[in-house]
């Protein structure tokens, strides 16, 4: 895949003479469309010269000649204009032409003098030549197109791109998916493209392939056709046969991009962003879409997740099932995700709505409400068709703002309640809920089922706040038939903490209180919930006699199996008091009644035979001998075999039986183990037998019912004293039937014994597993350290252990540095794209709640396209991105510090290091130093912020945040140097997210931060903006300017304003001064911000001059009249506007981003963002646009022929294509491809009249 060489041949030339040949070149101009003053050849002859050669009209016939020399040989040349003003556009294969390197020319060879006859121009003929009528039989095979539609046709120029006009329709009278149309066309070249049910979808080509050509940015099917012509089948978009194999379905719900029949055709919209279906970046097999949002991708930039036909289905709406839940996966949180649903045939019916992501590199699941739709957009209509869906990530922030991001999604679909409930006894359910005083918190999960259960394939979530965010919490290890799991709060009192199979800190599914919904979720199907997501029922839910507050609710015996509504759901507890603890840990169901109780399939398992002889023991003998007996010292012991004193347990004792027990057998009970696969297993148990007259002690196993196999012997215990041992029996693990067997033989011989206590089967404890911090690893005790590991594909090595001089190689050179691990591709020349470096695996349930770091020091240029990335795994399950590795200095070693904390409590975490070549070569990554410790919890910040561009006096500048209760005067800021940048260093702030403004002379002003912008963060009523840091060690914040995520210019920018509106659409009556009024003046009412209408044309306009700022930077604004007598009431959500919530205060203001330049605003009518139209009437009929909506072009057509401005005008006003088309003409194509989806208005004005239309641009 690697190296490849390139040598230059030196080949001597031999020079001979050359030829040349005069040739008279001729083009007739008559039927050019243009304006133009000048003709030219030019080709491969004069170096494409644009004015070589000129060719001359001499007797005005428009047939303008030249005469060239030429040399003798191949030559290719083109006609053109005005220096290449315009040139001849050539389809590839038209007669008259050669095609080389993606140029399509005219094309001869020159062997004499020669006289070229005249030909039109862009033609192989002469003007007014009639092409003969030729059949043309196209055909589509639309067997795997995966939408519904009623007819096929064909689109070109020969119909004016009509979409269903006549000539167009194909059909298939066979029935066989293939449609075919016999068209009669003139013979030539053209463009085409199969389309459905007009323009309801159409194919969709990049440009490039085999059988399309792109002109003037739209790519279409491309033939030459000379006579009657049958062109081969080709599949809806593309340009060969459909392929072989199964037909995918049309997408519908619930979309998991994993099943391998059905069409997962994303479509990315919105600059260059890109999308597909890819490998969760979690790790697994588990496929889901991923999105790049681009730099140049512009605020509303998204992905439809089907193709243009959208759904099979209709999205099942109604009054009750108005949710949909989307996994996501963001490098952010705090993050805005938009979903919208839409009619396929219809764009103009949607319903759109946002949730809030809340953590970063993880997946979370998402909860959307259609009946609270985003403000600006349409209410749900349940009457509607919604069969399209669309998601946007980080909605409302543009890709310059936020960067280049990468986003994922997975499991689209209806939230609980919309679904179907889980069977009787089939799966978990959440047994007991105690909402406490203080953080007496807890969650019991219980499994009704007769299996054990892998927690690892469950999430628990506590829904905060009616929707506002998730807390979500992963269980994980193993839940025994009719067993539980228990989580509580690690905050919680020490007798509720003893009794957790985990402790949970921070945002946890523990940490809820009586208004927070909790939901038990399986991969994306919600089994079982408490209370109601996204309400807020005020303090609590009522259940019984008490509520979900201040109560413990235990699941009555009667319930098996989940419920996700919860009226039904509130009858099913039994109600006791705060902080009732009795039956937390065991949980009683009629389910366990269908259990085999001498089935054992949770470990550990231990047996102390206190209690007598124990249910599901047996004993087996041959006759005459008692077998086992159960006792003590006393009661087991005899004249020959006293019994060192001991606690109650099983003996044979030969010496007090005098009999046969050469076949003495004890057998356990059945053990399940299926649960238990591929882990380590250990039988450990006390014994007794001296072996003084010969009896031997064994150990066996049995599995399904089959012969005894041998486990071991046991050896003599010491004199007088019981002995341990402890078996390895993994070779069962994952068996479904399993007996342990102690037999004791007495070998003929008598006064002798054995004696068994204190059984258990246990996993055996991983001697890798780290359970003290901090741990430390630096690879100088020589080779691979035990417990580490590599994988990789085949032919590579993986990481491998070595110094600098062993690793390093020609384009990979190592900077000096001790022993290390690495994996380089340079030295490999292999297929390095998945070399994972495996650490030990960690026991971190000790350190539950506490702050933890991963540092490394490593060495990666990056230089050759390698790129290095952290993951960790949780319980041998799947593979989890912390974070990638920026590239190192150059020639240096870089270190490197993560925050961990997500897995503190976890009882087994391994870290890996993985490093992926890209398919490229010649580079590596390098890892040392690993330590893993509890972080330090608080930090040090210094906060940096530029006033010079400040306009008014003051006197100090304050931090205000979350960490110092918003306070006005108590970190007073410095500006000790006088160069107008104000510091302070606040110490030991608690690390984790912390929000914070800048605040003057004790809060006599703030800062006025607007929503959306990179550094800051709104609270979830929108009323408050302020700054936002994720603190985890000490930092210096970069300098910004006052009210801005930037630093202040260089050069501070004065810019001029120019504001306008037309009054003349005005009805509140009359009215003296028109104003503008924003927070550029205080919203000052009058105080010369008067606009002037001098000529009378109702159109007032305004210059304000703006001095110090920052572009990019907002203000806000609205007209009024007479002060405030009057003003703008605009429609929140409108495309020019700006909602602001304080309170119960709504505020819809006018909004600018501040240019680097003057800047006139568009006239706007008054109360909204576009311009008037009154006394013209929109009419339909005063021109014909097709098709509308559009995507890549529009048509226009008119009846007559006229001077005509056509003009497209966007949302805001501004004018964005202006076209003359010519006097004759009677229609125009207009190329749309760079406008942004959304509306716009069409205006066709002409010297008698003015006529508009509404204009759809789809994605």
């Amino acid at each position: 895949m690697k190296r490849v060489l390139l040598f230059l041949l030196f080949v001597p030339m031999l020079l001979t003479a050359q030829t040349n040949h005069n040739v008279t070149f001729k083009v007739d101009m008559s039927d050019y469309t243009g304006t133009f003053t000048n003709v030219y050849v030019s080709g491969t002859f004069n170096s494409w010269g644009g004015t070589s050669n000129q060719l001359l009209d001499a007797d005005g016939d428009s047939i303008y000649e030249a005469v060239v020399s030429v040399p003798a040989g191949p030559i290719e040349w083109k006609y053109q204009v005005d220096a290449w003003a315009g040139q001849e556009n050539f389809l590839s294969g038209t007669p008259c032409t050669v095609t080389n390197g993606g140029f399509t020319n005219r094309s001869m060879d020159v062997n004499a003098d020669v006289v070229l006859p005249a030909v039109c121009w862009e033609s192989c003929n002469s003007c007014g030549y009639v092409a003969p009528i030729v059949n043309v039989t196209f055909k589509v095979d639309m067997n795997q197109y995966t939408g519904t539609y009623t007819n096929v046709h064909v689109n070109g120029p020969f119909s004016g791109w009509c979409g269903s006009c006549a000539g167009t329709q194909m059909s298939d009278p066979d029935g066989d998916g293939i449609y075919e149309l016999v068209a009669p066309l003139p013979a030539g070249s053209m463009e085409y493209k199969f389309t459905i049910d007009g323009w309801a979808d159409q194919e969709q080509f990049n440009g490039g392939e085999s059988c399309t050509v792109t002109n003037s940015g739209f790519t279409n099917r491309n033939i030459i056709y000379f006579a009657d012509t049958v062109l081969d089948v080709a599949c809806f978009n593309s340009c060969a046969a459909c392929a072989a194999g199964p037909v995918l379905t049309q997408v519908d719900l619930p979309i998991t991009f994993d099943d391998s029949t059905v069409n997962y055709t994303v479509l990315p919209f919105g600059g260059s962003s890109t999308a597909s279906v890819v490998m969760d970046p979690a790790g697994g097999s588990n496929m889901v879409m991923t999105m790049n949002k681009t730099a140049d991708a512009p605020t509303w930039a998204g992905t439809t997740m089907s193709t243009a036909a959208g759904l099979a289905n209709p999205v099942p709406f109604s009054a009750s099932a108005n949710e949909m839940t989307v996994m996501v996966y963001s490098p952010d949180s705090g993050i805005v995700v938009r979903l919208k649903a839409e009619d396929a045939a219809d764009p103009a019916i949607s319903v759109e709505t946002d949730a809030m992501t809340t953590t970063s590199n993880a997946w979370e699941m998402l909860t959307f409400d259609f009946a609270n739709q985003a403000t600006g957009t349409a209410a749900i209509d349940y009457n509607n068709t919604y069969d399209k869906l669309s998601i946007f990530f980080n909605f409302g922030v543009d890709g310059a703002t936020a960067g280049d991001k990468t986003y994922y999604c997975d499991n689209v679909m209806m939230a609980s309640g919309s679904g179907t409930n889980p069977n009787a006894c089939g799966d978990l359910i959440i047994s007991e809920y105690i909402e406490g005083s203080g953080s007496n918190k807890a969650l019991e999960l219980y499994n009704p089922t007769p299996n054990a259960i892998d927690l690892s394939l469950y999430s628990v979530y506590c829904n905060v706040n009616s929707g506002s965010f998730n807390n979500l919490s992963s269980p994980q290890g193993m839940i025994a038939p009719y067993g539980t799991y228990v989580m509580v709060n690690s905050n919680a009192d020490s007798t509720l903490a003893a009794m957790a199979d985990t402790l949970l800190s921070g945002f946890s599914a523990v940490n809820f209180n009586g208004d927070d919904a909790i939901l038990l979720v399986k991969g994306s199907d919600t089994l079982d919930i408490i209370g109601e997501v996204d309400i807020d029922p005020g303090s609590s839910w009522p259940v019984g006699s008490g509520s979900t507050q201040n109560h413990t609710l235990v699941r009555m015996a009667t319930v098996d199996m989940g419920e996700t509504d919860w009226v039904v759901g509130a009858t099913q507890w039994d109600v006791y008091p705060t902080d009732t603890y009795t039956d937390l840990g065991t949980h009683t169901s009629n389910c366990a009644n269908t259990g085999n109780p001498c089935v054992v399939s949770m470990l550990p398992y231990s047996e102390d035979f206190e209690a007598g002889f124990p249910a599901c023991w047996d004993t087996t003998q041959n006759a005459g001998s008692n077998g086992f007996m159960w006792g003590d010292a006393t009661a087991m012991g005899s004249q020959f075999w006293p019994v060192p004193a001991h606690t109650n347990f099983m003996a044979s004792n030969d010496d007090a039986c005098d009999c046969d027990m050469s076949n003495d057998l004890l057998r356990s009970p059945q053990f399940d183990l299926s649960g238990y696969a591929g882990q380590l297993l250990d039988l450990s148990f006390e014994y007794y037998g001296d072996q003084n007259y010969g009896s031997i002690g064994t150990v066996w196993y049995s599995m399904n019912g089959g012969p005894l196999m041998l486990l071991d012997s046991m050896a003599p215990s010491p004199a007088a004293a019981w002995a341990m041992s402890t078996l390895d029996v993994s070779a069962v693990a994952g068996s479904d039937s399993v007996v342990f067997v102690w037999k004791h033989d007495d070998q003929g011989a008598w006064a002798d014994g054995v004696a068994i206590d204190d059984v258990s089967v246990s996993v055996a404890p991983d001697p890798c597993m780290v359970m003290t911090l901090p741990y430390t690893e630096d690879f100088e005790t020589g080779g691979m350290p035990a417990c580490w590991d590599t994988t990789h594909n085949a032919g590579s090595n993986g990481f491998m252990w070595g110094d600098d001089t062993m690793h390093a190689s020609q384009f990979w050179p190592v900077p000096a540095h001790t022993n290390f691990m690495a994996s380089n591709d340079d030295a490999c020349d292999c297929d390095m794209s998945n070399d994972l470096l495996w650490t030990p695996p960690f026991d971190l349930s000790g350190y539950a709640g506490q702050s933890l770091n991963l540092s490394f020091e490593y060495y990666g240029d990056q230089n050759y396209g390698s790129v290095a990335t952290v993951w960790y795994s949780m319980n041998g399950g799947p593979l989890m991105l912390l974070d990638s590795v920026p590239p190192s200095p150059a020639t240096a070693w870089a270190n490197r510090t993560l925050d961990v904390s997500a897995v503190a409590g976890s009882d087994s975490v391994g870290f890996v290091f993985k490093h992926d070549d890209g398919g490229a070569w010649a580079d590596g990554v390098a890892i040392d130093d690993v330590m893993l410790d509890v972080a330090d919890t608080d930090s040090d910040v210094t906060f940096k912020v530029d006033m010079n561009n400040y306009g008014a006096a003051f006197g100090y500048v304050n931090v205000s945040g979350n960490f110092n209760n918003w306070c006005g005067d108590c970190a007073q800021m410095d500006d000790s140097d006088g160069d107008g940048v104000w510091e302070l260093t606040i110490a030991d702030i608690p690390n984790g997210p912390i929000e914070w403004k800048y605040s003057i002379d004790n809060w006599a002003f703030d800062e006025s931060l607007n929503s959306g912008m990179s550094c800051v963060i709104t609270d979830p009523s929108g009323q408050f903006v302020n700054r936002y840091l994720d603190v985890q060690n000490d930092t210096v914040m970069p300098v910004v300017c006052y009210e801005s995520c930037m630093a202040c210019p260089a050069n501070p920018i004065n810019v001029n304003i120019t504001f306008q509106v037309d009054m003349s659409g005005y009805t509140g009556g009359a009215y003296t001064t028109v104003h503008v009024n924003g927070t550029f003046n205080g919203w000052c009412g009058s105080c010369g911000n008067e606009m002037q209408d001098p000529d009378g044309d109702n159109i007032y306009d305004l210059t304000v001059p703006f001095n110090n700022i920052t572009p990019g930077d907002t203000i806000e604004w609205k007209y009024t009249v007479d002060a405030w007598t009057d003003q703008e009431n605009l429609t929140d959500g409108s495309p020019c506007t700006l909602t602001t919530i304080d309170g119960t205060n709504v505020f819809v203001n006018r909004m600018l981003a501040m240019p680097a330049m003057d800047q006139t605003m568009p006239v706007v009518c008054w109360n909204s963002c576009d311009a008037c139209t009154i006394g013209l009437e929109e009419e339909a009929g005063a021109f014909d646009m097709f098709p509308n909506p559009a995507q890549d072009q529009v048509t226009i057509t008119w009846a007559q022929s006229g001077e005509r401005t056509i003009r497209i005008v966007d949302a805001q006003g501004r004018v964005v294509q202006t076209v003359q088309p010519e006097l004759n003409a009677l229609e125009v194509v207009l190329n749309t491809s760079s406008l942004s989806a959304g509306w716009y208005t069409v205006v066709v004005e002409s010297a008698s009249d003015y006529k508009v239309e509404k204009l759809i641009i789809q994605e």
